[in-house]
């Protein structure tokens, strides 16, 4: 619905006003019948803490929020920690460059 695509925008705009940069999260150019759609665009949060609202509500909505963490110890300790996500995923890459 209209409506809730607006909440998760909130969340989006939430996200930015927290200090997340947001990467996506457009509503995308649809033609008929389609255009009358409530889409959005996925969106990638990262730079956030992971007490904030953003990382610690339920969204239902196309939005993660991504976080870096040291080691397994901490990823867990993270994890355990959100008071309200109903997902999690942990993923470890070391990037370069």
């Amino acid at each position: 619905s209209v409506a809730h695509r607006d909440k998760v925008e909130s969340y989006v705009q939430l996200a930015q006003s927290e200090g997340g940069r947001v990467t996506g999260a457009g509503r995308p150019i649809l033609g008929p019948p389609f255009d009358r759609g409530a889409f959005l665009e996925p969106a990638l949060v990262t730079g956030l803490a992971p007490t904030c609202r953003t990382a610690q509500e339920e969204i239902f909505g196309p939005v993660v929020t991504v976080h870096p963490f040291a080691d397994e110890a901490e990823a867990i300790t993270r994890t355990a920690r959100a008071q309200r996500a109903m997902s999690a995923g942990c993923a470890r890459c070391t990037i370069t460059g």
